[in-house]
């Protein structure tokens, strides 16, 4: 990495309108990989700690499995259905942040768009974006606009300025401050919410936005990374439910500035001084560590139990021999050149900083060269600590986000200041009927106001009024039964603070029940599930708390809706199973399998010859891990590897070697281009016990099989690049193959994750 000299167009931004920000989940977007068992259970976590609405959840299938996909097929699969998602649900104009659960590729290869128009390469911009970056810039690629490769595309971004107010016309971040009496006389624009219905603009040429990018984004954050120099399972479900309790907490620790001789510090330490003045005026620690002062080396602060933030800049470091502790809510991050590239094996990841308790970090996909611009500049800790949520921090930190990736909760606040929001009226232990004026009623914190409060039904915005009005629902425009209410108060500041409550009513116009019950006679060992017969219809049954099911059980659903034509059971949007109603009753199974590991909602609903609904109470499943494989035998040590059998044409005889692993293309002198049948065969360690993801990367019919599991067979194209099953492992070494017919690769690649961190079917971890 080399310091190259960066230009920033010290102007300042403006809004067009109003800005209603502050982050919440009500205008967030979590979108899963349906494909993915990881991606479906970091996702059921994250919907549980931030109680996502029901709208605000789209599920995907054929997502790509390997670590990088194309900015067309990004376009098609990925951003297309988000599209459609939002525009079906009436959300377009509500969404200001997508966060992505486990399971997508990391970085998003841009070739094809800089060819289209007619960009010569450049080393510099690298060829791949960052999935969080890219999508930020989601209107642009759409557009299918490059404007989004620039270092200054990002207006959303707060620039420096000197204290005057006035714009710094200085050339490089390495004078973007004016030092007088040693303190370097420069501020930043104040912290504001982000709302993605608003354009962001050049202050002093609002018209002239189109030049660098749209002026419309929508912030974005990868939940967690679980494959291979990722964060397990556990670890991401941790730092998570970290995240989300420091919320409001106003944790007393302190910020840590790096320094150190390396281009990695050294690129960022002229706003040091700056960032320290803005926090310390604001009652927040921060201090400077140099390399060589106080035993500290200036990579990673040395016996601090108080890190709430961490700007480094470094290639590498060693958390745990630090012997400091990261507190809950806190960001901790290095400029470097492959934080975020995760199969580049030098350098330290961002996930490490993830597994010691962050509640957020990034790193670059690609090699960045210090371009400032392609980092959060340290101001970054200012704006949290004006108590904007993680994600409007980073993105007011990083004028050209393409290549950057953020992963964390997006919605972790720890500074915000929450007012407590309740329904003063009517009752919601009541029917409510006809249209309704619904009193909210809210407390603001110490020395701060509400400008107004929101109405959410459903995941829907129905209206708002100042905090001291009633709002008007109708609720004959709504489906009888039980409707999940939301109050959102909206604080009257530059950041615009959300708080809400939540909670169910039970709408009751039309006279409409749909009841869910038991009943016997269900085959195939189904699990039942429901309300005891004879309680009161849309009530929970006399069982309390979510009621578990194995993964991958059959579970059976069964009860009454007089009156109604058909039943759908649903989580979120998407509809898992769905029945006739005969003579007033109806039955349904699915299999646990599509719903993923941890807690899901899920909630039956009843549709009438009218279109008209109702819905039942939610139920909660929670799913366990079912029965596990039994370990083989351990293997003789001195067989390490996986045997490789390779038939170069269809009727060659095979060849066999003993391969490294299945961890990518054969050997080198072992190589075939196109071979005809490529076939590994060994044993694979796990070190915990669980229910795995195993992911394998091939192109061809491919037939995997492991013992005691059984066999999976798929064809698998260029553009979805493999497949990913669940396997429920015993701690031990367990039997495999995977053999490729009509191959057009000769590459094949295996992973697994879960319960520990992702590795490749190679090495210490295989033998034959």
């Amino acid at each position: 990495m080399r310091l190259l000299r960066a230009c920033f167009l010290m102007v300042g931004l403006s809004l067009l309108a109003v800005a209603r920000a502050g982050g919440g989940p009500e205008t967030t977007l979590l979108v899963v990989n349906a494909d993915s068992p990881l991606s479906l259970a970091v996702a059921n976590e994250y919907i549980r700690l931030r109680e996502l609405p029901e709208r605000q959840v789209l599920w995907l299938s054929g997502v790509p499995v390997s670590e990088t996909i194309n900015v067309e097929d990004f376009r098609t699969r990925i951003l297309a259905p988000i599209r459609s998602h939002l525009e079906a649900q009436g959300l377009e104009q509500e969404v200001d942040l997508i966060a992505y659960s486990a399971g997508f590729p990391y970085a998003v290869n841009f070739v094809s768009d800089e060819r289209a128009h007619g960009l010569e390469r450049d080393r510099h911009r690298a060829e791949a974006g960052s999935l969080t970056g890219m999508t930020f810039f989601m209107r642009d690629i759409e557009a299918r606009r490059v404007g989004y490769l620039g270092l200054r595309a990002n207006l959303y971004f707060r620039y420096p300025l000197r204290r005057t107010g006035a714009p710094s016309p200085v050339a490089d971040a390495g004078s973007t401050t004016q030092t007088q009496g040693g303190q370097q006389d420069v501020t930043f624009e104040a912290t504001r919410g982000f709302r993605s219905r608003y354009e962001w603009a050049w202050e002093r040429s609002p018209g002239r936005v189109s030049t660098a990018s749209s002026g419309r984004y929508v912030l974005s954050v990868m939940l967690g990374y679980a494959g291979v120099r990722g964060n397990s399972l556990p670890e991401i479900a941790a730092y998570l439910e970290r995240a989300a309790g420091s919320d409001g907490t106003h944790p007393k620790g302190t910020v840590y500035l790096m320094e150190n001789r390396d281009v990695r510090s050294r690129t960022r330490q002229p706003l040091f001084a700056p960032t320290g003045a803005a926090l310390a005026a604001r009652g927040r620690g921060v201090e400077v560590l140099a390399a060589g002062r106080d035993g500290q080396n200036g990579r990673e602060p040395k016996g601090r139990d108080d890190v709430i933030g961490l700007v480094a800049g470094t290639r590498s470091f060693d958390w745990p021999g630090s012997g400091s502790t990261i507190l809950p809510g806190a960001i901790a991050e290095s400029l470097t050149s492959y934080a975020g590239h995760f199969t580049n094996g030098s350098q330290t990841k961002l996930t490490e900083f993830l597994r010691h308790g962050a509640a957020g970090s990034s790193g670059a996909v690609r090699e960045p060269y210090s371009f400032v611009e392609k980092f959060p500049v340290p101001y970054l800790h200012v704006h949290y600590a004006d108590g904007a949520s993680l994600a409007e921090a980073y993105y007011q930190s990083v004028a050209g986000p393409y290549q950057l990736l953020i992963v964390g909760d997006p919605l972790a606040r720890p500074f915000a200041h929450f007012a407590q929001v309740a329904v003063g009226f009517p009752s919601v232990d009541q029917p409510w009927r006809g249209v309704v004026e619904v009193v909210p009623q809210v407390e603001s914190p110490a020395g701060r106001l509400v400008e107004r409060v929101e109405l959410w039904v459903n995941g829907e915005l129905i209206g708002s009024a100042p905090s001291r009005q009633s709002i008007r629902l109708d609720t004959t425009a709504l489906p009888d039964g039980m409707n999940e209410l939301r109050l959102v108060a909206v604080e009257a500041s530059r950041v615009e603070t959300r708080s809400f409550m939540r909670t169910w009513m039970r709408v009751d116009n039309r006279g409409r029940s749909v009841e869910v019950h038991k009943e016997g006679g269900v085959d195939r060992g189904a699990i039942e599930v429901g309300r005891e017969a004879g309680t009161e219809a849309g009530t929970e049954s006399r069982t309390e708390g979510p009621r578990s099911v194995v993964y991958g059980a059959i579970v059976a659903f069964s009860g009454r809706a007089d009156g109604a034509q058909r039943v759908r059971l649903q989580q979120g949007s998407r509809v898992l199973a769905e029945a006739e109603v005969r003579d007033g009753r109806w039955a349904m199974q699915f299999s646990s399998a599509v719903l993923g590991m941890g807690r899901a909602s899920l909630q039956v609903v009843g549709v009438y010859p009218d279109e008209g609904l109702v819905r039942a109470k939610p139920l909660t499943l929670r799913v366990t891990d079912p029965p596990l494989i039994a370990a083989d035998e351990v293997p003789n040590p001195d067989n390490e590897g996986v045997r490789l059998r390779l038939q170069r044409r269809v009727g060659d005889a095979f060849e066999e070697i003993v391969a490294p692993g299945v961890n990518g293309r054969p050997p080198r002198d072992f190589r075939a281009g196109r071979a005809s049948h490529i076939g590994y065969a060994g044993a694979f360690e796990v070190r915990e016990s669980g229910l795995y993801e195993l992911s394998v990367e091939a192109r061809g019919d491919v037939v995997l099989s492991v013992e005691g599991w059984g066999e999976h067979r798929a064809r698998v194209d260029t553009a979805d690049g493999g497949f990913r099953v669940a396997l429920p492992l015993e701690k031990g070494w367990h039997r495999f193959s995977i053999d490729v017919s009509q191959a057009t690769s000769d590459r094949v690649r295996a992973v697994l994750a879960g319960p520990e961190v992702a590795f490749e079917l190679a090495g210490d971890r295989v033998r034959w």
